[in-house]
């Protein structure tokens, strides 16, 4: 569920990247407005767990991102209420802004 409200965004973008000029007009705003219609319901699923259940996520997503000698750097997500929030209210706006714009 965390990472899906990433997923669905970067899925939207590569398709209508890619596929927008097939597409057409009206099938890449559909596109781009049920991903982020998808990982709106994410994030308040997210919200929920993290703000309200008060469960800090930590998701590692690459052990060893970045080794060398001594320097091993790893990347990973960090899910508190903050960013929860952010999250929530980012793509709440952004739902909002693109179903204004393609209605």
């Amino acid at each position: 569920m965390f990472l899906l409200a990433i997923y669905f965004l970067f899925f939207s973008a590569i398709v209508n990247g890619f596929f927008g000029r097939s597409l057409g007009v009206r099938g890449s705003q559909l596109i781009g407005l049920t991903a982020l219609f998808l990982a709106l319901i994410c994030a308040g699923f997210i919200f929920y767990e993290v703000c309200i259940q008060g469960c800090v996520v930590s998701i590692k997503l690459f052990e060893n991102f970045i080794y060398s000698n001594e320097l091993n750097v790893s990347a990973s997500l960090l899910y508190d209420p903050l960013a929860a929030t952010m999250t929530l209210t980012v793509v709440w706006i952004s739902c909002a802004v693109h179903a204004y714009q393609n209605l």
